[in-house]
């Protein structure tokens, strides 16, 4: 059972450690004076330290008091600091995030490009094989251009189209 230390339970304390000595006046005061002076040989070593434990109960209590308000101190600063820190990271997520926008925006920007780049390559690539079909198609003309040409003329010169010295 704890019960807590106050400053009316450490004037308790003292009042209490003299053993209720001296002898208030009441009823056998007198007998009373007379049992407490042959107990005093015992006694007086008990008041003693009944003294000491009630300083060494109020240096502890004193002692806990004075580290509980560092403790609150300390702690009320690392609030402080963490609350600034805080604000600090706020800020530094604040520009993150902006910058973050712009590099989305950037990406977005240059994905659109690239999805026109690639557009553009495609119709290029369809021109691309609609020329190499048309060039192929103007070979194969040509080839057969050529060779008629060729029957043609050999036909239209005769035997004697061997060259004359």
């Amino acid at each position: 059972m704890t019960r807590q230390i106050s400053p009316e339970w450490l004037r308790e304390l003292e009042e209490l450690a003299d053993l209720g000595l001296p002898v208030p006046p009441t009823r056998f005061r007198g007998l009373k004076r007379v049992v407490v002076r042959l107990c005093w040989v015992f006694l007086h070593r008990q008041v003693e330290y009944n003294h000491e434990v009630a300083k060494s109960v109020e240096r502890v209590v004193a002692e806990e008091s004075e580290a509980r308000a560092t403790t609150v101190d300390e702690l009320r600063g690392q609030i402080e600091q963490l609350k600034s820190s805080a604000v600090r990271h706020d800020e530094m997520l604040g520009v993150l995030l902006n910058e973050l926008g712009a590099l989305r925006d950037e990406v977005v920007r240059v994905a659109q490009g690239l999805s026109n780049e690639q557009v553009r390559s495609g119709v290029l690539e369809g021109q691309a094989a609609d020329l190499s079909r048309s060039l192929l198609e103007l070979e194969q003309r040509v080839a057969v251009l050529a060779e008629r040409f060729a029957h043609t003329g050999a036909t239209s010169q005769g035997p004697s189209s061997e060259p004359r010295d």
